[in-house]
């Protein structure tokens, strides 16, 4: 038996008779409140997904030296920048759900240069065809380095974007800033090396 799906899981809250209060004043009907209800279409949809097994991570194999785990994490925001990936069940499970029911850390950056790992993280955290994903990785940790890592001063994250409108500061960059050349330095700080031909990109080591 797989993971329960968006209906079993609507139906799942209905029969918890739960005694929800919401601006002092008790909720009639819960899982069909218009506050509450799209929270709860949005875990529905989770579960929705999680119909195809590649599209939630769970285990696959159990071996003496290990679990072998398959399928998407892809609602881990963020994970292209992390040092490490924590990787942890977010919903509710059941016993029929134990093979989803997997917490485990591994490191980020040096899984790219594995044969085995390195075509799957390619394959689920490309967004452009063009922009290998490693590319990616070293300019969130360019930023990172700027805004929180060791070259940010205390008035560093500020300067990047101070008081007023995000979009009238997008109009004055557009207007004085060669934005080319910085691209360009930013790719020559973080190692990225750009022929003509961008299919044949790569990375300085």
């Amino acid at each position: 038996m797989g993971m329960m799906t968006a209906r079993q899981y609507e139906e799942s809250l209905r029969q918890l008779n739960l005694n929800v209060y919401m601006f002092g004043k008790q909720l009639a009907n819960v899982v069909d409140d218009p506050i509450i209800r799209p929270s709860m279409q949005a875990v529905a949809k989770t579960y929705a997904l999680a119909q195809d097994p590649d599209l939630y991570l769970r285990i696959v194999d159990e071996r003496e030296d290990g679990i072998v785990v398959r399928g998407a994490k892809a609602h881990q925001t963020g994970v292209v920048n992390s040092h490490e990936i924590f990787v942890m069940p977010t919903l509710a499970l059941r016993e029929a759900d134990r093979n989803y029911a997997v917490s485990f850390a591994l490191p980020s950056e040096k899984d790219f240069n594995s044969d085995q790992v390195g075509p799957w993280l390619e394959k689920y955290y490309r967004t452009h065809p063009d922009i290998p994903t490693e590319h990616r990785l070293r300019m969130l940790r360019l930023i990172e380095n700027l805004s929180l890592g060791a070259a940010a001063v205390g008035y560093l994250t500020e300067s990047m974007h101070g008081a007023g409108s995000p979009q009238a500061q997008r109009v004055m960059i557009s207007r004085k800033v060669d934005m080319e050349a910085k691209k360009q330095a930013a790719k020559k700080l973080c190692g990225i090396k750009f022929h003509d031909d961008k299919s044949n990109a790569k990375s300085e080591k």
